[in-house]
């Protein structure tokens, strides 16, 4: 017997389900669900990966406290997890049953756990220098081990974006790029 996630829980409750009915998206779900909402978390995990360095390095000073090459052992570390959760987030989407699909609640607990993770790993409590670096470790991994790569399978978004399913076909075989494929939806 499979294993199946999410068959219940919270994704069955009613108030998850959209309210949307139709089978056509309007021009305001086009500009804010496939353009505005993607690009502004893409933008959003762009700039805290690149501050991420910048503050261990030069305002946490991880290398100079915890000894060289400690920054970088954590980044090999968080890589080698994200990887690891990469072929757990597989495992789960394959095996999920829900009424809101497969994808959309991974997505939604990767930019929860992103969101957190990316909080903490900036916000460092005034403690004993090991708790800090477990702390910085934990939340790294939080953030950019987990929370991202449950965010990346934001590369089906485009097969999430639309309900006629003329579209999810075209979509979802490559076929098309994605510039083509918001011409295609910006029309009314």
């Amino acid at each position: 017997m499979k294993k199946q996630f999410m068959s219940r829980g919270i994704f069955e409750q009613p108030f998850m389900n959209s309210r949307i009915k139709t089978a056509s998206m309007t021009r305001k779900e086009k500009l804010l669900g496939y353009l505005a909402g993607p690009f502004g978390t893409l933008a959003l995990m762009a700039v805290v990966n690149q501050l991420a360095e910048l503050y261990y390095t030069e305002v946490f000073y991880i290398d100079q406290i915890f000894g060289v090459g400690t920054y970088l052992v954590m980044s090999w570390v968080t890589r080698i997890v994200a990887v690891l959760s990469g072929f757990m987030v597989a495992y789960i989407v394959e095996n999920s049953v829900s009424s809101q699909g497969r994808i959309r609640p991974i997505l939604l607990i990767g930019a929860l756990i992103s969101a957190v993770g990316g909080f903490f790993m900036f916000f460092i409590p005034e403690m004993p220098d090991p708790a800090k670096l477990v702390w910085v470790y934990v939340f790294s991994i939080l953030y950019n081990g987990i929370g991202v790569t449950m965010f990346s399978l934001r590369a089906n978004m485009y097969t999430l974006c639309t309900r006629d399913q003329n579209n999810r076909r075209v979509l979802s075989t490559g076929s098309i790029s994605s510039v083509t494929a918001f011409r295609s939806f910006s029309t009314p």
